[in-house]
């Protein structure tokens, strides 16, 4: 639905509705009017003006009219019955449309019908009624047909009030009025999809294209009704043609004294559009534009819409001289002429097809562009002079951006070449840098922007006129400024941004002349006094990050100019590794693109260099890619790994290899080249089980996107999965580098005995990954054969027997390395389980031959006698010994004295003292009736406690002797305990 994606529509200016004014000679029966049957009325008016015979009675249709005015009032018409029981088909609408139509075809002659067609036309403003929302649904179609007879009767309706009213309708109808309607109103968003599929929007731009001077402003004010609530009502009026029609009728003198003829170069005399007219047009041409520009999806009946016609884009043009004309003596002709500018930017955006070159517009821009830099013009032999307001800022602005935006087609090229519009923006660059320091700065230093980005875009295919008008010199100049100046990072970052879009275009002459002119050494000199700066901002990166692509372009196969800046070079290189590797807290997060062209300019201009790459190497350069190579992520790993390729592919990099050690002063080269392929197996989604051993025997180096490619899809002649894994992958390159190491092997091994290096004291897990890294060709040249064994199949071939035999056996031969490998890894893992083992049982016979156990017993007796010693602790310990013994001899008050005991707690820390015994009394639990028995002793019968302690027998002892006893016992075992 279109509606959902208009612009917010403007306030309605909707007229008050009055009671209906039905002639005095009708309303002679009030009574009757009152009791009225709507339902009966409006089909009997349907029948009568649907009939050609009662069509001529007049006074009966009349009275009809007004019953059927006078019962419905205000609310407006009535879409459906409201009497009815169920959901029927429109009633009363259908029958009003009927009689609207009938009423502008016979108001001419009969006046009584005027009276009643304005009542109705002043209803057509309310919005028809609904009995319940949902009816809405069904009654689409009907409300397609009211809008469609609304701009049926604009066409027919011989009085321009009457017109009006047609406009103030739709206008009511689409953006609302201020106070709040009948809820049972149809709703604003129906009301909408309902104008967006009637005709209305294509009766509106054939009104257009034959509306007379007089009426033009009211058509275009509907126009812009439908334009400004709903986009799809721009699709249609687009489709229609309606850019040709305002286009061609956008100045009136044009229009009316030489329609479809090439403008004169003078200025024609004749009435014009008021100012508010005028508006009013570039604000419908905006609202046309604005809904076919980027990124909105254009419907497929305006992929294809054709240019304007030429006589439009003639009238475009001439508008566009006229008000330039006039701006500089009305303000309102400057925001016109600014706004006719914008239009011209917003068509060949959104509509490519817009020819500017054969109307002479494109031309015309390009001869206005030298009034930016001289501050006038000439207008059809009359001087235009610019200020620097900000209407003529804009209007300037415009300009340059029409330009940028044609740069890019060939036709306008041409058009620029012929005009010379090199000197032009060279001049409007140096007077931009004269401005900087004005008051206008930043208006000085947009315009600026605006003609590097034209220069860059057209540098190279005027390469020749370039360079003949000196343009890379007085860019040179510039960039001389801008070094030896305080630093200006807008500045800096616009002429980066330029050079280096030249540089990347690569025309030869243009590099050449660059070369000439010495800007290798300015912008060496420019990426220091970035690199100088204390903070490293994002927008610094990006400044660092356009210098080196520029500087790499440049050096780019130029092995006696790399070696002339070969030093320079490096020191920018390495500067950029100590800002990104050893950041401070004010600086910015590392830009993942400076690391990319740094590793783009090490490998294009060191790498390959064996001087710069010595340099580079003392430098300490090598260690810093590694340290990258550590804490980044794929992008920058493949980059840089490919030129680490290459350096040691190019010289023995081995003292540097071998002494490098990672962020934890453990990890070497071989553990880092470890760990980067099991992410890069993990990125690639390459099985492995927990200990690091591959899952696949069959496939084991085989990512889930070539299983799908060589399993799944059909193959081409062309393309190959394997090969197409192999480009931007990680593993070929850690692949390489081991193998050139192995191809040095004599050099590292001179090496290791002073470094101790690379396979010494690895880590299984990274052995266990070096066991897939040296059979990684072998298991892509298995995959390759899997490739065209399972393409032979696809296209039907058969080959010959000794071939098809020799496919399948190589096949089979390079899927055993999988086996062959998971074997190796799992003996690995045994070792190292056996080396554990061994370990631990070398420690457990060092810890047995130490004697430890009785070292231990000894220093535990020490460490009791010391702490049995102390004082503090006696009396600490004597105390928890009189609690203990206290707990157990407290007996309640209304015990039975026979019934208590010392029993002491198990816990309770006493000892037996001179082996004493003790018996207790237990009579109390035997039977009363048998004799008593002697107590059995505590201790052993041959104690020598019987000699000092009687035998206690409960049957003699009283409870006196019994208290002492406890009170004796108490302080004697205490006093025992603390001997």
């Amino acid at each position: 639905m279109g509606t959902t994606n208009s612009p917010s529509a403007r306030e309605s200016s909707c007229p008050d509705y009055i009671i209906c004014g039905c002639p005095v000679g009708h309303l002679d029966n009030a009574t009757k009017c009152h009791v009225t049957d709507v339902d009966y009325t409006i089909e009997k008016l349907r029948g009568l003006v649907s009939d050609s015979v009662t069509g001529d009675q007049v006074t009966r249709i009349s009275r009809l009219l007004c019953d059927y005015l006078r019962e419905i009032g205000d609310e407006g018409y009535v879409s459906f019955d409201p009497s009815a029981d169920a959901i029927q088909p429109i009633k009363h609408l259908p029958a009003v449309m009927q009689v609207l139509d009938f009423l502008a075809r016979r108001s001419r002659g009969i006046d009584d019908y005027r009276a009643h067609l304005d009542r109705m036309l002043q209803l057509c403003s309310r919005p028809p009624l609904l009995k319940r929302t949902s009816e809405s649904l069904i009654s689409s179609v009907v409300m397609e047909q009211y809008f469609t007879l609304l701009g049926h009767l604009l066409m027919i309706l011989p009085n321009e009030e009457q017109r009006q009213q047609i406009c103030d309708a739709v206008d009511c109808l689409l953006i609302g009025r201020a106070r709040l309607t009948n809820v049972a109103a149809v709703k604003m968003d129906f009301r909408r999809c309902a104008v967006e599929n009637s005709r209305l929007p294509i009766i509106v731009v054939e009104l257009l294209e034959t509306a007379l001077p007089k009426t033009y402003p009211m058509v275009l004010r509907l126009a812009f009704v439908l334009a400004s609530v709903s986009y799809q009502c721009c699709y249609r009026m687009l489709e229609a043609g309606i850019l040709n029609t305002l286009l061609t009728r956008m100045d009136l003198p044009y229009a009316t004294q030489m329609h479809c003829i090439k403008p004169p170069d003078i200025l024609l005399e004749g009435e014009e559009y008021p100012w508010d007219i005028m508006l009013l047009i570039t604000n419908l041409l905006w609202n046309l534009m604005k809904s076919i520009l980027p990124p909105r999806t254009l419907p497929e009946n305006l992929s294809n819409l054709p240019s304007p016609k030429q006589c439009a884009m003639w009238g475009l043009r001439y508008s566009f001289k006229r008000h330039i004309l006039h701006g500089q003596y009305c303000a309102a002709n400057l925001r016109i002429r600014n706004d006719i500018a914008a239009l011209i930017l917003v068509g060949i955006m959104a509509l490519p097809s817009w020819n500017l070159a054969s109307s002479g517009i494109a031309e015309d821009i390009v001869d206005l562009l030298s009034a930016i830099e001289s501050g006038s013009t000439k207008i059809w032999m009359e001087d235009v002079k610019f200020s620097d307001s900000e209407e003529d800022f804009f209007f300037k602005r415009i300009l340059l951006m029409i330009i940028a935006h044609l740069a890019d087609i060939d036709i306008y090229v041409f058009v620029m070449k012929k005009a010379m519009i090199t000197p032009i923006i060279l001049r409007i660059i140096r007077f931009c840098m004269r401005n900087k320091n004005d008051k206008g700065y930043s208006s000085s230093l947009i315009l600026l922007e605006h003609a590097m980005h034209i220069l860059s875009l057209l540098a190279s295919q005027i390469a020749a006129e370039f360079v003949k008008r000196r343009g890379t010199l007085t860019l040179c100049a510039i960039v001389d400024q801008v070094v030896k100046t305080k630093f200006d990072e807008c500045l800096a970052m616009i002429f980066a941004r330029t050079i280096c879009s030249m540089t990347l275009q690569g025309d030869a002459l243009l590099l050449e002349d660059f070369r000439k002119n010495n800007m290798i050494p300015l912008l060496f000199n420019l990426s220091d006094n970035v690199l100088a700066l204390e903070k490293l901002t994002m927008r610094r990166q990006r400044i660092l990050t356009l210098l080196l692509t520029a500087l790499e372009s440049l050096l780019k196969k130029q092995t006696y100019v790399q070696q002339m800046y070969g030093e320079r070079g490096v020191k920018i290189v390495t500067g950029i590794f100590v800002k990104c590797l050893y950041q401070k807290n004010e600086d910015s997060q590392v830009d993942q693109r400076l690391l990319l062209a740094t590793g783009c300019y090490v490998w294009e201009c060191i790498a390959r260099c064996p001087n710069n790459l010595q340099i580079f190497l003392k430098a300490g350069g090598l260690y810093s890619m590694l340290d990258i190579i550590e804490t980044t992520g794929y992008p920058v790993r493949c980059l840089y790994l490919g030129a680490l390729t290459d350096m040691c592919d190019c010289t023995f990099c081995g003292p540097f290899l071998c002494t490098w050690r990672g962020a934890d002063k453990k990890t070497g080269l071989m553990s880092l080249l470890a760990s980067v392929w099991r992410q890069e197996e993990d990125r690639l989604g390459i099985k492995r089980r927990a200990n690091g051993c591959i899952a696949d025997p069959e496939l084991p180096q085989m990512s889930t996107h070539q299983w799908t490619d060589t399993y799944r899809s059909k193959f081409t002649a062309d393309v190959s999965p394997t090969i197409v894994d192999m480009l931007g992958s990680l593993q070929s390159k850690i692949f390489s580098i081991l193998k050139i190491i192995e191809r040095d092997e004599d050099k590292y091994e001179a090496v290791a005995e002073h470094y101790k290096i690379l396979l010494n004291n690895l880590p299984t897990e990274d052995r266990i990954t070096l066991c897939c890294v040296d059979m990684y060709l072998r298991l892509k040249l298995g995959q390759m054969w899997t490739e065209l064994s399972r393409y032979l199949m696809q296209a039907g071939i058969a080959p010959l027997i000794v071939d098809a035999q020799l496919i399948a056996h190589m096949v089979q031969w390079h899927r055993s390395w999988g086996i062959f490998i998971e074997e190796r890894q799992k003996k690995l893992v045994a070792d190292a389980k056996r080396a554990e083992a061994f370990l631990e049982m070398e420690e457990f016979v060092r810890i047995r031959d130490s004697k430890l156990a009785p070292t231990l017993e000894a220093l535990g007796e020490v460490e009791h006698i010391r702490r049995t010693t102390d004082r503090s602790y006696m009396l600490h310990k004597k105390d928890c010994q009189r609690r203990q013994v206290n707990a157990a001899l407290s007996f309640p008050q209304d015990a039975d004295v026979e019934r208590c005991h010392r029993t002491f707690s198990d816990k309770t820390n006493v000892t037996v003292v001179f082996g004493q015994h003790q018996s207790i009394d237990s009579s109390h639990l035997k039977d009363l009736t048998c004799d008593l028995m002697e107590l059995l002793p505590v201790s052993p019968p041959d104690s020598s406690s019987e000699k000092t302690f009687p035998v206690l027998d409960a049957s003699g002892a009283s409870g006196d002797t019994l208290l002492r006893e406890d009170l004796f016992t108490d302080e004697y075992l205490i006093e025992c305990l603390n001997r």
